[in-house]
């Protein structure tokens, strides 16, 4: 059996293009082991970061918020190999 070293990773805030890129989720070494949660989150909160590009804010419903305010909740699995992260904002 076959295991995807790589998952697709989207975000697609209102008002914001949508973004997916492939990232790595096994080690690249011989026994090919799964990366841990917290290197994933740091992963996803780096896309996340990519996904916003030069805008030092987050503009939900109008309302800006600071990156420093955005707090990774969660990560839904959208198909075999594509996960959409669920962020919370910090008021």
């Amino acid at each position: 059996m076959s295991i995807s070293t790589k998952a697709m990773i989207r975000f697609n805030p209102e008002g914001y293009p949508p973004y997916s890129r492939q990232v790595a989720v096994r080690r690249s070494t011989r026994t090919a082991e799964p990366i841990t949660r917290g290197k994933l989150a740091k992963t996803v909160a780096q896309e996340i970061k990519t996904a916003l590009g030069d805008r030092p804010e987050l503009v939900v419903n109008g309302y800006p918020f600071s990156l420093d305010n955005i707090f990774l909740w969660r990560l839904h699995r959208v198909s075999k190999g594509s996960w959409q992260p669920d962020i919370y904002v910090l008021c």
